[in-house]
């Protein structure tokens, strides 16, 4: 029987995943003990740890080939896409699964695999004591990142027989040959270059790729794996691949790369250069250092920092000017993406802002130990922290504000659940008179309001009566990175109620120069005439007026006829898709889906599209997964289920072979991954025609 041909790859990104299967070497442990994990043999909880570059996200890849081999549903999460909250962790399972009600169960024998954990460390405690327990018990789970477990999973004499810890370690001299002979095809492989390699994955990457572009190997050399010396020399090989770089338009979508969290096309369409996005996209995914994923093309980390490093140094105008066009692509974006990408894009935001202008008084890393809450059951820690750090005057205005606006609160939580901070941020409107008389400072900044400019009728005027970490008067801080930073960036780009804004800030000499440097979006102007005293301490009064002083159009997205629907968001777009694909033999129901108004199927025009197209565009997305091996299960779910529809679900996985919770599930990964495609077009479809003279 003749052998049947491999299907092409339906993607760049599949095409790059197939290469490094191809070229998976070593970890013949870890494999080992996964295998054994999936036959109930070993813990069901596993925490992977190692440094930045050691191979977790290609570990974590091989592991969802052989998970899905054995016929368990594989949960993939991308931690650096989440807000350490719990809602935020809950929105990946209801993504991944297609869950949209209550909070999301992995299914029984499922496999949930999740990569740079660390960026959400603030949840392990709240994933120890709350979360996993309610997980079916032949769930396994995987967290990876580069920090291992707290050690309370250890301490606990109940998680302590049913997690286990692994540091990753480097490769063997015989792994690290046999994968440099891979990535050299077939070519000697140079002595230095093994020994300068140091059996780190990533770092053996970068030195066979140096090679195959005929550059000479750096004499560093890292000896035992020492990161001082391996950072020398990954800067030292990026540089000299810098210097190489001759292509304006390439180097311009490299400086991107390194300051965005994550890169797509119209991000390099916005930023770059519209007409050669596509092709710098593949030229980026294409280079040794940047992984695909689902939400774009990504940098290596630890490449990054070096190349950020040594570009700084070199020319620092370069990557401060990415850092602004990425940091404004996101602005224009913000009002225009829905609520799973709210959370992304929050990320994408703090991440870029270190770039900027404003990167001394932020820090990105906050994001991964702290989380954002409410004040939940926190009143008197709360009030306890401000004694202890302002004294007793501030602690009964707060105690005041505890009492009658628990709601304004905004609380930061460290990992382990200590109350690391507070922001307080009060809605005058909404307060009455007899109330704000307690706190004199919270009534003069509402007269100043109702002096100069009133607010409009539903308009917001808040006062940011206090931002308080619970250790450092310096920045940044998380308080300050997180709840401030954060709220103030959703309230001057998405509150469209947003009117006046005014902040007390303590100390005076250093918010004196934080404020100024906020000079694009969150600017505030000084007010002595607000200015506060609390137990001798000087609380500085700072107003923005929205109204008259508005942010520049270069910072908002453009803005849609009156006579067009809004455009919806990535979540709602995905929502449209999967009902789209159960409506899809019902004329009535499909026609009043918000898709036949999108841009890539009408083009932003005034009548919206024929069922004729919506149906076809719809199937032709469900007949592009019938092209990619790894997803043929997934197109026939969706081809038997909806759009040829007739029998029952229970019918078709009894027809397919399937166990019903691994047949919802296909079905739940097949819509999601249509979806994705389709808001790829989307984005293109919308970046083309918000740019003026784009054919």
């Amino acid at each position: 029987m003749p052998r049947r041909p491999t299907p092409a790859p339906a993607t760049l990104g599949d095409r790059l995943a197939r290469a490094r299967r191809a070229r998976f070497i070593g970890r013949a442990a870890e494999l080992a003990r996964f295998d054994r994990m999936l036959d109930g043999q070993a813990e069901p909880v596993w925490f992977l740890h190692g440094p930045g570059g050691i191979g977790k996200t290609t570990l974590l890849a091989e592991f969802t080939r052989r998970a899905e081999a054995a016929g368990r549903i594989v949960i993939e999460i991308d931690a650096r896409h989440l807000a350490a909250s719990p809602a935020s962790w809950h929105q990946a399972l209801r993504v991944a699964l297609s869950d949209d009600t209550g909070e999301p169960l992995p299914p029984p024998g499922s496999v949930l695999l999740v990569d740079t954990f660390e960026t959400v460390a603030g949840l392990e405690g709240w994933l120890r004591d709350e979360e996993l327990p309610r997980y079916p018990g032949d769930t396994l789970v995987v967290l990876a990142g580069r920090t291992p477990a707290d050690p309370a999973w250890r301490l606990d004499p109940g998680w302590s027989s049913i997690a286990a810890v692994t540091k990753l370690v480097p490769w063997t001299e015989t792994e690290a040959r046999d994968y440099l002979t891979s990535r050299l095809g077939g070519l000697p492989v140079p002595e230095a270059m093994l020994a300068r390699g140091a059996g780190v994955p990533l770092l053996l990457t970068l030195l066979a790729d140096a090679h195959r572009r005929g550059a000479d190997l750096p004499d560093h050399n890292p000896g035992d794996g020492d990161p001082a010396l391996r950072e020398v020399l990954v800067r030292e090989l990026l540089e000299r691949f810098a210097r190489d770089l001759s292509d304006p338009l390439l180097r311009a979508a490299l400086d991107v790369l390194t300051v965005a969290r994550s890169v797509t096309v119209p991000m390099l369409a916005a930023t770059v250069d519209e007409g050669a996005a596509d092709d710098t996209y593949d030229w980026l995914a294409c280079l040794p250092f940047v992984q695909a994923g689902e939400a774009g093309l990504q940098m290596h980390d630890y490449v990054r920092e070096a190349f950020a490093a040594t570009w700084r140094a070199r020319e620092p105008g370069a990557i401060d000017r990415a850092g602004l066009r990425v940091q404004q692509y996101l602005a224009r974006r913000a009002p225009l993406v829905g609520r799973d990408e709210a959370v992304r894009q929050l990320k994408d935001w703090i991440f870029v802002l270190r770039f900027t202008d404003v990167g001394h008084i932020t820090d990105h890393r906050h994001i991964e130990n702290h989380r954002l809450g409410g004040l939940e059951h926190d009143a008197e820690a709360v009030v306890a922290l401000v004694l202890r750090r302002l004294g007793a005057g501030m602690a009964g205005h707060i105690a005041h504000w505890v009492a009658h606006r628990p709601q304004d609160f905004l609380l930061v939580r460290h990992r382990t659940g200590r109350l690391a901070g507070l922001v307080l941020a009060l809605e005058m409107t909404e307060i009455p008179p007899e109330v704000m008389a307690a706190d004199p400072a919270v009534g003069r900044a509402w007269a100043h309001v109702q002096r100069v400019r009133a607010p409009r009728p539903g308009g917001s005027a808040v006062c940011i009566r206090l931002t308080l970490d619970a250790e450092l008067d310096t920045l940044p801080n998380p308080t300050a990175t997180l709840g401030g930073g954060s709220w103030l960036m959703e309230r001057s780009l998405l509150d469209k109620r947003a009117e006046w804004n005014v902040a007390y800030g303590h100390p005076v000499e250093l918010m004196d120069r934080v404020w100024p440097s906020m000079r694009r979006l969150n600017w505030a102007t000084r007010e002595p005439a607000l200015d506060d005293v609390v137990d001798g301490r000087l609380f500085g009064g700072y107003v923005r007026d929205y109204v008259r002083e508005p942010i520049a159009p270069e910072w908002r997205p453009p803005a849609t006829g009156t006579d067009q629907r809004p455009l919806p968001g990535a979540d709602d777009f995905a929502q449209a898709v999967r009902e789209a694909l159960r409506q899809y033999g019902r004329d009535e129901a499909l026609a009043a889906n918000p898709l036949r108004h999108c841009a890539w199927l009408s083009g932003h025009a005034a009548a919206p599209a024929t069922l004729q197209a919506l149906r076809a565009a719809l199937s032709d997305a469900v007949q592009a997964l019938a092209h990619h091996p790894a997803d043929l299960k997934f197109h026939r779910a969706l081809q038997q289920t909806w759009l040829t529809p007739g029998a029952k679900q229970e019918a078709v996985a009894a027809d397919l072979g399937l166990p019903f919770n691994t047949y919802r599930y296909h079905l739940a990964r097949g819509a999601e991954r249509v979806a994705q495609a389709l808001w790829q077009r989307e984005q293109l479809a919308r970046q083309s025609a918000d740019t003026p003279g784009r054919r």
